[in-house]
């Protein structure tokens, strides 16, 4: 990877070149974002327009995120009516905007970075990024059509009380093995992880 050298024990979680940061008045181009299970690494260089910079690297331990009633802050804003992600460190905040050509693809990387961010910092997914993908036009309504689908053949086929019995024994909800994000499905169902093409059964 450019400019930056892993520390001892540190790894890489998360990685984009498709994002910039928000309200900066010094001209910073961004080459790359990455999540470490340590830190936001942001690597930039300042815009010019006859000459190329040296590219420079912002790290920011994930010790200094603030985290409030179990929650970690790192949280989708609106800036100039557009989502943005938003991380609030203890001595300043941090703001990127994903070049994504429409809003809910926008919205779907900005949970997937939430849910990565407060699973690195504190262990567990963020309750705010779940909010967010209810926020995305089809995506909940994929997840309903998937946790209702077995359902729906047991009711047509044998009955309602074996719909209920066949439901709660093969539905299932797991983390991926790559990146810990939240999948869901059936048990022995194989399934691709869109966040970090990770293929496991579940």
């Amino acid at each position: 990877m450019p400019d930056y050298h892993l520390r001892n024990g540190e790894s890489i979680i998360l990685r984009t070149e498709e994002v910039s940061i928000v309200n900066d008045s010094s001209g910073q181009s961004t080459i790359e974002l990455m999540l470490t299970n340590q830190a936001i690494i942001h690597i930039w260089r300042i815009q010019r327009i006859f000459s190329k910079e040296p590219a420079r690297v912002d790290r920011y331990p994930l010790t200094d995120i603030v985290v409030v009633s179990g929650q970690v802050q790192a949280r989708m804003l609106k800036k100039r009516d557009e989502p943005c992600l938003c991380v609030f460190l203890n001595h300043e905040n941090l703001t990127f905007r994903f070049q994504d050509a429409d809003e809910a693809s926008k919205k779907k990387h900005i949970a997937e970075w939430m849910d990565a961010i407060s699973m690195q910092a504190i262990g567990q997914p963020s309750q705010e990024a779940e909010q967010v993908r209810k926020s995305i036009p089809g995506l909940a309504l994929v997840a309903d059509k998937i946790k209702g689908t077995l359902g729906i053949f047991a009711q047509t086929f044998a009955g309602e009380s074996v719909a209920k019995t066949e439901s709660t024994a093969d539905a299932t909800t797991t983390r991926c093995v790559g990146c810990r994000a939240p999948l869901t499905g059936f048990k022995g169902q194989r399934t691709h992880c869109q966040y970090c093409d990770t293929d496991q059964v579940l």
